[in-house]
């Protein structure tokens, strides 16, 4: 009979605070960021989440993005930070934390500097 343990990706091993993986233009983007701020679209590409994953966690408070004013239209930004916290939290729940679980670990790595 096959095992029916959860598959684990090697970045649940060798992850780190603050890391960002190097594949893809979009994450260049995201490490030369510094003070600037990432459009929705630029988060999505940086951090390989899908748009409807992004507007929950935000929904559910694990994520809020500034907001910015433009005439009548309202637009999110985020920092690089953000987007490294979002990455970081996706690796944790493919290596089976929950949503909140590892929301609340990236928190406490952040709070005791990591």
């Amino acid at each position: 009979m096959p095992s029916r343990e959860r598959p684990w990706h090697s970045s649940c091993f060798s992850m780190r605070p603050g890391r960002i993986c190097k594949a893809g233009a979009a994450e260049a983007a995201v490490k030369g960021a510094g003070m600037k701020s990432l459009s929705t679209s630029e988060v999505l590409r940086g951090s390989r989440i899908s748009a409807k994953q992004l507007y929950y966690w935000e929904k559910v408070g694990i994520i809020a993005p500034e907001r910015v004013r433009f005439g009548s239209r309202e637009y999110r930004r985020y920092s690089g930070d953000d987007v490294q916290r979002l990455r970081q939290i996706r690796r944790l729940v493919l290596c089976g934390y929950s949503l909140r679980g590892a929301a609340r670990r990236v928190e406490e790595e952040i709070w005791n500097g990591g």
